[in-house]
């Protein structure tokens, strides 16, 4: 993750993704995500092609999805045979499962990516964990709770396919910016819940708590207010702000920037003063900035359904 404005992140702890919803939700916070898969220096290049899976996946035709195949590391000169050095099925699975975690860690460690993972519990490799501080790295603390908010907001029926995650991008690209800016400014939070020497597992444990008892409690309430409001406030400004004052919509959170951001969204085109029925309500909206990509996000999938 090289600036709070590019997210890219690697994943761990397998090459495939069989869960299509958390590929989903990675595509909706990320960037990019990279995948690795691993190849055996062996006559029949054991683990070529594998990527191939996805070759057809629209989010691999529009680079969010970025394959990568890498040799083993410290490879066994050995072939793919039962009872041979790689031990069992089971045992050799899991010699694949750290290749990949390694090869993903590496790449965070060298390219400023963050890890991600649908197996928090996924031991890291001793030879990169020297490298990762969870309790400094508000990176992956922001990332983390991007994920397990945008997951318990989502609808649990929504149906998350590669072309429905492509057009969401688009239309909720002016949402996303303020949403992570709001997730950095939430990282402390996860911080203070972790111990001195936190694996990723406690930090996932510990951003969904966060999510579950301080984002979604806060969702909940600016979506009661939107329903009084008529609903149509919040994404104007959003919109407004967010496509024409991309700095004012970095720092509309700060208290002194909330006058100045209801005036700019005014004059960006025009919502009247009529619009904002209640100037108190607006500050309270504006201060909650990166929820709007969430209630966009939820709104999105509801309309599959519908």
């Amino acid at each position: 993750m090289k600036t709070q404005n590019q997210w890219i992140a690697a994943y761990y702890p397998s090459d495939l993704v069989e869960d299509q919803r958390l590929k989903s939700l990675f595509c909706l916070v990320y960037d990019k995500v990279i995948f690795h898969f691993p190849i055996a220096h062996t006559g029949c290049g054991g683990g070529v092609g594998v990527s191939d899976f996805y070759s057809e996946d629209p989010l691999v035709e529009e680079g969010i999805l970025e394959l990568r195949e890498e040799f083993l590391l410290n490879e066994i000169e050995a072939d793919f045979s039962p009872g041979h050095p790689w031990g069992t099925d089971e045992e050799f699975l899991r010699y694949h499962d750290l290749n990949v975690t390694g090869m993903a860690l590496l790449c965070c460690e060298k390219e400023g990516a963050v890890p991600a993972t649908g197996k928090a519990n996924t031991p890291i490799p001793v030879s990169v964990l020297k490298s990762i501080d969870l309790t400094r790295a508000a990176g992956i603390q922001a990332a983390a709770l991007a994920i397990q908010s945008l997951e318990l907001a989502l609808p649990p029926f929504a149906e998350l396919k590669s072309h429905d995650v492509l057009e969401a991008r688009e239309r909720l690209k002016n949402e996303l910016i303020p949403f992570r800016a709001a997730m950095f400014a939430l990282a402390p939070k996860v911080r203070a819940g972790i111990t001195a020497n936190a694996e990723m597992d406690e930090l996932y444990r510990e951003a969904k708590y966060l999510a579950e008892t301080d984002v979604l409690p806060r969702l909940a309430e600016l979506r009661r207010r939107l329903q009084l409001e008529r609903g149509t406030f919040w994404r104007k400004v959003v919109q407004k702000i967010a496509s024409h004052l991309p700095t004012i919509a970095l720092k509309w959170t700060a208290s002194s920037g909330v006058a100045a951001a209801v005036d700019a969204a005014k004059l960006a085109g025009g919502i009247a003063a009529q619009a904002i029925d209640n100037e108190k309500l607006a500050q309270e909206l504006l201060a909650n900035g990166g929820l709007g990509y969430l209630l966009s996000a939820e709104a999105e999938f509801k309309k599959e359904r519908q």
